[in-house]
């Protein structure tokens, strides 16, 4: 069975990569969005669902969509 990462892990990493800091020393993203319900939404999603959101993190515009897309940008 194939290991996937949650998308708020890959937001944490992409956005601590842009930091350059370890992701453990972001701050939660509960400021912002719950992760957990972020995560089950994307879970749950289906092809045939139309998705996308939009959240602030940290200083960057996140864009979650369909299909894996994630985009992380700086404010």
């Amino acid at each position: 069975m194939e290991m996937t990462r949650s998308i708020t892990a890959k937001i944490i990493t992409k956005v601590a990569r842009y930091e350059e800091v370890n992701p453990i020393e972001l701050p939660p993203m509960w400021d912002s969005i719950d992760p957990e319900a972020l995560d089950l939404l994307i879970q749950s999603s289906s092809d045939e669902t139309a998705l996308r959101l939009k959240f602030s993190y940290y200083g960057y515009n996140i864009v979650v969509g369909e299909k894996d897309e994630l985009d992380v940008a700086p404010k």
